[in-house]
C-alpha cells in the first residue's frame, strides 16, 4: 500500500471498495460508495485526511444527513460505512485511532413507520392485470421472489437448471447457493413460481442459467444495478400512502438484505 493511501480517508476508502469489488461484495461496494460520496460533499468536496474524521465533524455530519430529511436508518448506514473503514485503517496499523470516534453518533436501527400492507394492497401490488411489458416483468420477478421466500434478485438469476429438481414425492425444488454467503438455500416451489419460471425459462441451450436473464456473459456489478431496477420500475407504476410503504419496504429489503414480513392483517 502506497503512502498516500496511508494518510488520505479517501484514498484508503477507494482502496477498500477495489477489494470489495473485487470480492463481488457490490451491496457493500454501493453503500460505502454512497458514504463517501455523501461526507464528500459535507466537507465541501476534496481529498479527506484521516485528522478530519473528528466527534465534532462527525455530529455535524449527522445533523447535515438530517437536516436534508434523510432518515435516521440512512445517517446509520453511512455513518457505519465510515466507522467500518476507519477500524479497518486502525487494525491494519495505518493510523492509532481515537478510542470510541463514533460514539457519538446514531448507528442503530430506528422503525421509523408502520410498513406492514393489508391483503388488499398485497393484491394490487401483485395482481394489476393491464400493465406495460417492461412493467409486467418487473411485477412477475417481484412475485416470484416472494413466492420463493423472499429469495434475492441476484440468487434467483443465477439459478442454474439443473438446480431446479423434483424428489420422490413429486415435489418441484430449487436447491442452490447464495451468492453472497455461500450458503445452500432449498426452497418447495408452488405451482405460481412454476408459471412464472416456466414464462422465463431459457431457452438457449448453451446457457447453464434456468431464467433468461444471464447469458453467461453478464455479472457483476451490472447484474446489483438490474437488482435495484427490478422492484423500482415496478413499485414506481403506483401511486399513494400504502404503495409507497411497499416501495421503501422493498428497496429497504434490497439495499440491507433484512427482510420484513407482508403483514395480512
Amino acid at each position: 500500500m502506497n503512502e498516500e493511501k496511508m494518510k488520505s480517508f479517501t484514498s484508503y476508502m477507494f482502496h477498500v471498495m477495489e477489494e470489495l469489488e473485487l470480492e463481488e461484495r457490490f451491496g457493500t461496494l454501493h453503500v460505502y460508495r454512497y458514504a463517501l460520496r455523501a461526507f464528500t460533499g459535507f466537507v465541501g468536496g476534496g481529498e479527506i485526511f484521516f485528522g478530519a474524521l473528528s466527534r465534532r465533524s462527525l455530529k455535524l455530519f449527522e445533523r447535515h444527513l438530517r437536516d436534508r430529511l434523510c432518515s435516521w436508518n440512512t445517517v446509520s448506514t453511512y455513518t457505519r460505512a465510515l466507522r467500518a473503514v476507519y477500524n479497518r485503517a486502525v487494525d491494519a496499523g495505518l493510523i492509532a485511532g481515537e478510542y470510541r470516534l463514533f460514539s457519538v453518533v446514531f448507528t442503530g436501527v430506528k422503525s421509523e413507520q408502520k410498513r406492514a400492507l393489508k391483503a388488499e394492497e398485497m393484491h394490487c401490488l401483485l395482481d394489476a392485470k393491464e400493465l406495460p411489458g417492461n412493467i409486467r416483468q418487473s411485477r412477475d420477478l417481484l412475485s416470484l421472489m416472494l413466492h420463493l421466500q423472499g429469495m434475492p434478485f441476484t440468487d434467483l438469476i443465477h439459478l442454474h437448471r439443473d438446480d431446479l429438481r423434483t424428489d420422490l414425492s413429486g415435489h418441484t425444488l430449487l436447491t442452490c447457493r447464495r451468492q453472497k454467503t455461500g450458503s445452500e438455500l432449498q426452497v418447495s416451489v408452488t405451482d405460481e413460481a412454476m408459471k412464472l419460471i416456466n414464462l422465463y425459462r431459457s431457452t438457449d441451450p448453451t446457457s447453464p442459467y434456468l431464467l433468461r436473464f444471464l447469458d453467461g456473459k453478464l455479472g457483476g456489478e451490472v447484474v446489483y444495478r438490474d437488482s435495484l431496477e427490478v422492484t423500482r420500475t415496478y413499485l414506481k407504476s403506483f401511486e399513494g400512502g400504502e404503495m409507497a410503504k411497499a416501495n421503501q419496504m422493498i428497496i429497504d429489503y434490497i439495499y440491507s438484505g433484512k427482510k420484513t414480513m407482508w403483514s395480512r392483517a
